[in-house]
């Protein structure tokens, strides 16, 4: 007799783990099943404001370029679930007689978001190209990565870093960000 309720609380144990991750969400129209920790749409648009840190590397002027702190701006759209566009801009000082270096960049970005009940996770890499504009224009193509962590489906913080390749003697620099990222 003790073999049988066992066995079937057994199974029942077994069958409600199936449904764990989920949630079920109703009204008098319709009932439908939505997955828990949706924090990456497949297609959004995100804003970001971040703190940035730039960074001369060795080689070139070295005169020119300086170590600097700054701030930025971005807004990324992502068409698919991993796969977008992003545009940003950075400000630092640090160029001739300390004016504003203005570092405006597009790039393409792949990341891998990975869902978990409490946030979602995205590392991503990056690469493009943009400008420095301080009455000197100076072309550059980058690459980075980073990762960003959504608390909420809307609000996010990440990290990234990125080379920069100038085609100016000036030397290349590497810029580092950390900021806050909005999705809609």
């Amino acid at each position: 007799m003790k073999k049988p309720t066992i066995t079937i609380l057994a199974a029942v144990a077994l069958a409600s783990t199936s449904f764990a991750g989920t949630s079920v969400v109703s009204s008098k129209e319709s009932k439908q099943t939505v997955a828990t920790g949706a924090y990456f749409q497949d297609q959004e648009f995100t804003f970001d404001l971040a703190y940035s840190y730039n960074d001369a590397i060795k080689g070139g002027d070295h005169g020119y370029f300086h170590d600097k702190s700054g701030g930025g701006a971005g807004v990324n759209y992502f068409f698919a679930r991993y796969i977008g566009l992003g545009l940003d801009a950075n400000w630092f000082g640090g160029g001739p007689s300390d004016a504003v270096l203005h570092q405006l960049t597009g790039n393409l970005i792949l990341r891998y978001p990975i869902e978990f009940t409490c946030c979602g996770v995205a590392p991503y890499i990056f690469g493009g190209g943009g400008e420095i504009l301080d009455g000197v224009h100076t072309s550059l193509a980058d690459a980075g990565l980073g990762v960003e962590v959504r608390v909420t489906p809307h609000i996010g913080i990440f990290t990234d870093w990125r080379y920069n390749f100038t085609n100016h003697d000036r030397g290349d620099l590497s810029t580092a960000r950390a900021g806050v990222r909005f999705a809609f």
